[in-house]
């Protein structure tokens, strides 16, 4: 292998316009002192420092740590702002935390299993290694993307969604869940407030208006609406095809509308789960 692509084995120092090998407390001096010289020249606020989303927490705990006390600076940011920031805004907003609400081996013991905008066969087959366990265990599996995925394939219902058009569903879902009174009052009551307001801004999305706007029929989406509200346990699954949008939090929002509104929240089976990218995407 050429030199220059070979793995490092120790520490290097800059020499003239190469570099040299280096004790590590030579190294590490070298490389204090560079710190050093330019938040003195140029401020704490000329450092960023990117984290890694499969670094453990202890790992990010330090690096956050690091640019913040040591340097100076606020400039950090990871990878899971760019795939999953809504669904942090959205459940942190919610719930007071930015992780989902479920673990993934409550997929393999629940009732229903919705993945939207989710391939998860294909780009998270680890977590379907589990939906699988929910499905030979009787879970059913509804999926919602404008393709038919090989996770669709899986899926006992796929509803054809235009792209863009996810809120208008599941306002719709949520209208057709109040309208046959399949809401979990006692929950609502006792775990949400804002309710009335809810009701009145789904009241125009019925299921023929939003068969229009989404390209879904209606008969679809009463099936998930009836579906998703009367199941015993449900888990209700995300990924970019939600978030990755200009209006992806409210994507994240109008789902976990529809999580509160039937009580799927809280308790063994039932959750809220923004599937990661990357082993610890939630951690960091």
């Amino acid at each position: 292998m050429p030199k220059n692509l070979a793995r490092l084995t120790e520490p290097l120092v800059r020499d003239g316009d190469g570099f040299r090998s280096a004790t590590w407390d030579e190294a590490l001096a070298a490389a204090a002192a560079g710190f050093r010289r330019v938040i003195d020249a140029r401020g704490p606020n000329s450092f960023g420092l990117l984290s890694c989303s499969r670094s453990t927490n202890e790992v990010n705990y330090l690096a956050q740590k690091f640019i913040r006390t040591v340097i100076g600076s606020n400039n950090i940011d990871s990878c899971n702002r760019t795939c999953h920031a809504p669904s942090v805004v959205g459940l942190g907003t919610v719930f007071g935390s930015g992780g989902g609400t479920s673990s993934y081996r409550e997929a393999e013991e629940t009732d229903l299993i919705i993945l939207w905008g989710s391939n998860a066969r294909e780009t998270h087959p680890i977590f379907f290694h589990h939906v699988l366990k929910g499905i030979r265990n009787g879970a059913r599996v509804i999926a919602v993307d404008p393709r038919r995925t090989s996770s669709a394939e899986w899926a006992d219902l796929w509803l054809g969604i235009d792209v863009g058009s996810d809120v208008a569903l599941a306002n719709a879902v949520g209208r057709e869940i109040i309208a046959a009174g399949l809401h979990d009052e006692d929950f609502i009551a006792r775990a949400t407030t804002g309710f009335e307001e809810y009701r009145e801004a789904v009241e125009s999305y019925t299921l023929e208006y939003a068969e229009q706007v989404t390209g879904v029929p209606a008969g679809a989406i009463r099936d998930l609406a009836h579906s998703y509200a009367t199941a015993p346990t449900a888990q209700l699954c995300w990924t970019l095809g939600i978030t990755e949008h200009h209006n992806g939090t409210e994507n994240v929002f109008s789902l976990i509308n529809l999580a509160l509104l039937t009580g799927h929240v809280g308790r063994w089976g039932s959750g809220l789960v923004p599937i990661r990218g990357q082993n610890n995407v939630q951690g960091g």
